[in-house]
């Protein structure tokens, strides 16, 4: 007969008969190994999702500056057109400072605000979301409209109760706003201010105190090449010294947060697999100490203590393995189903799921052998005396 063979049979009659012990134990390494892979993929998941949100929001973003001469609404209107219909530009177009202006909705006292002027593409290069209402009309941009887009931050400390004010008073001039902007994905600070058309911004107040062109390109590698078609077409003539920037790589402050993650998740995981092992030679102890009795008959009947500890160390390799493999299992089918349910696109580390069954693999006979060598050292006539 095979010894090795002998031993988990004996295993497997030992755990069936004391089966709420074995399933307490089962459940402890299931949540200990599942939590661990769930963990560490729900790490993954979301490295990669911080990772593509600094592509999106840094990689393919640029921003012209400089002494850029635009002298009527007409002019920045052809120049937002031309850097728009660049075909490395996803979105682009300019956005005026005209300075902090009094703003308040009627008749409440004015406080002062930033006022921008923008075109069209400039929202959509900044990502800007409305909460309620529309976008300036192609209608109210040709004509000069006075109409306004107000950032939902600055919209809520003008509200009246809970009704949006309808017109604003901006330097005492009445504009119709037309719409709330809720979000941007860059430059927030367009959520504390009041957006107008460049048409009746320069019929009121002139030139913008400063003009910036803001463009997304259609992918980052496109990036540095928009980066210097830019101030080329938004200055042909060459006389106004723009310069093109792209945000600063983000790729770095990825690999920080990457390790950051890591470093939790590893901690995370020596304490799972630690819980682990302890549930399994808590439980394998208490079986051995309950029977030390049979064990004493075993050694009296001519089992050597080699055979002994083989059985306790293949119950406690028996219950960890099916208990490990299950954990994993089910971790990988939890999140996939939380994955599907949410939209996210799960980022499975294989090297978890091979970590925690290896983990298993090694961990229940190590976590048996404490108990094993108490087992093989109990005495046949102290053991059948008890």
């Amino acid at each position: 007969m095979n010894p090795i063979l002998d031993s988990f049979d004996e295993a497997v009659l030992a755990l069936t008969r004391h089966p709420l012990r074995s399933v307490l134990t089962a459940i402890g390494v299931m949540l200990g190994l599942g939590l661990y892979v769930a963990s560490t993929t729900l790490t993954a998941t979301a490295q990669a999702d911080i990772r593509a949100a600094f592509d999106e929001l840094r990689a393919r973003q640029v921003v012209v500056s400089g002494d850029l001469d635009v002298p009527d609404a007409d002019a920045m209107l052809t120049t937002a057109g031309r850097i728009d219909g660049d075909p490395g530009v996803a979105s682009g177009g300019i956005v005026g400072v005209v300075g902090r202006l009094p703003v308040s909705p009627p008749p409440s006292a004015p406080s002062s605000e930033t006022v921008l002027v923008v075109t069209d593409g400039a929202l959509d290069a900044l990502g800007a979301e409305l909460r309620s209402g529309r976008r300036f009309t192609p209608f109210e941009v040709a004509s000069g409209s006075r109409v306004a887009l107000v950032g939902s931050l600055l919209a809520d400390s003008l509200r009246v109760g809970d009704e949006t004010p309808g017109f604003l008073l901006i330097d005492g001039i009445p504009f119709r706003v037309v719409g709330e902007v809720g979000s941007v994905d860059r430059e927030q600070s367009v959520l504390l201010a009041v957006l107008v058309p460049p048409g009746p911004a320069f019929e009121l107040w002139g030139s913008p105190d400063r003009i910036d062109v803001v463009a997304v390109a259609h992918s980052a590698e496109e990036t540095a090449d928009v980066a210097r078609r830019l101030p080329l077409i938004a200055d042909p003539t060459g006389q106004a010294g723009l310069e093109a920037a792209t945000l600063p790589d983000a790729s770095q402050l990825g690999v920080d947060v990457d390790r950051r993650l890591e470093e939790l998740t590893t901690l995370l995981s020596v304490g799972l697999l630690f819980a682990g092992i302890s549930v399994v030679a808590g439980s394998t102890l208490i079986s051995a100490l309950e029977r030390r009795r049979e064990f004493g008959i075993r050694r009296a009947l001519g089992f050597s203590r080699l055979q002994i500890a083989l059985v306790v160390v293949a119950e406690a390799g028996t219950l960890t393995w099916v208990a490990g493999s299950l954990g994993v299992a089910l971790a990988i089918f939890a999140v996939s189903t939380i994955g599907a349910a949410r939209e996210w696109t799960l980022t499975i580390d294989w090297r978890s799921v091979a970590l925690a069954t290896g983990a298993a693999l090694i961990a229940g006979p190590l976590a048996g052998l404490g108990p094993a060598v108490r087992a093989s050292s109990v005495d046949p006539i102290d053991a059948i005396r008890q």
